[in-house]
């Protein structure tokens, strides 16, 4: 019976909204509660700002001090968005949300700290990642030189987005953004086994969803 009735919830609530509904509604949620949760996610970075950090140099392990949080330094918070309880309920963790209108399934009012990205003007400090080990979690910072080889860090610096965040249930994969209003993707070419020099190619929600999303490695959860 519980399970019939979900399938009717499923069959409604997709049918009174098109894929394209869905981003629209998507990014109109999302750029309504930015201000508060954007506030809330710098609260937290300020609250558990790191003091020191370890670094591997040529297998050499040195402990350094992290910079002190200054008013001065801008950061970048990339949140992660988690599902609603809808979308929790229907899929229970097994893959069966239709991809078409996937972002339906999102709560913009659930985000929960999930990186910063530290910097002055354009130079990069450095970055705060949250890591969560069961019961415990820890905020963990890289310098710099640890993050200069990853590209995704320098294309946020050079767009300069108005909302950056990931979705829950793809990893690390793919760092959404939002600017003037238009949902964007920032996605690692190695995916599709492109070979190409570029680490990372920024395209819109409709054309990560063409060449990524409908890969079978992505899936729907709450973590």
């Amino acid at each position: 019976m519980e399970k019939t009735i979900l399938i009717l919830l499923f069959a409604i609530f997709s049918t009174n909204l098109s894929a394209q509904e869905c981003i629209e509604r998507f990014v109109e949620n999302m750029i309504a509660v930015h201000s508060e949760k954007d506030a809330a996610l710098s609260a937290e970075l300020h609250k558990h700002w790191p003091t020191t950090y370890t670094k591997n140099v040529n297998n050499k392990i040195t402990y350094n001090i992290v910079p002190k949080y200054s008013d001065t330094l801008r950061c970048i918070n990339i949140g992660v968005v988690l599902g609603s309880p809808m979308g929790m309920k229907i899929d229970k963790g097994k893959g069966l949300l239709p991809k078409h209108d996937y972002l339906c399934y999102y709560d913009c009012n659930n985000i929960v700290f999930g990186e910063s990205l530290i910097f002055y003007g354009k130079t990069i400090i450095g970055h705060v990642n949250k890591l969560q080990f069961k019961r415990k979690c820890i905020y963990d910072y890289s310098d710099a030189e640890t993050i200069a080889t990853d590209t995704i860090y320098n294309i946020l610096i050079e767009v300069q987005p108005d909302i950056a965040f990931r979705l829950s249930g793809q990893g690390n994969l793919i760092v959404y953004y939002i600017k003037d209003k238009r949902l964007m993707a920032i996605c690692p070419t190695i995916l599709t086994g492109n070979q190409s020099i570029e680490q990372y190619e920024i395209l819109t929600y409709e054309e990560c969803y063409e060449k990524y999303l409908k890969l079978p490695i992505f899936y729907f959860w709450n973590k």
